[in-house]
């Protein structure tokens, strides 16, 4: 069987307040299910959620990093690639709903 954890353990592994733990959620962001009125989150989702995270901070940073390179090749200033980050995000918040 897997561990299910409330509210307030997964606070305390993510080290933030139990207010952020509920926006994360409610947003669709933080994997979770509710019993009645109250929130709770399996153990091995919330270890695939961090590895997927991380995983993700990490592609993202060295895409940053190649776009800035090439930028630099070919006057690409950062404003551009600010927009193209904020259009990626809007875009897949879009898909989310």
């Amino acid at each position: 069987m897997q561990t299910v954890m409330t509210v307030e353990e997964v606070a305390r592994l993510l080290k933030v307040s139990g207010a952020t733990i509920y926006r994360e959620v409610e947003k669709g962001l933080l994997p979770g299910f509710k019993i009645g009125r109250q929130w709770r989150f399996r153990q091995e989702e919330l270890e695939n959620f961090i590895q997927e995270r991380s995983s993700w901070r990490r592609k993202f940073q060295s895409l940053l990093d190649e776009l800035q390179k090439e930028g630099a090749k070919k006057d690409i200033t950062e404003k551009i690639v600010s927009q193209e980050i904020t259009a990626v995000r809007g875009a897949k918040r879009r898909r989310k709903r």
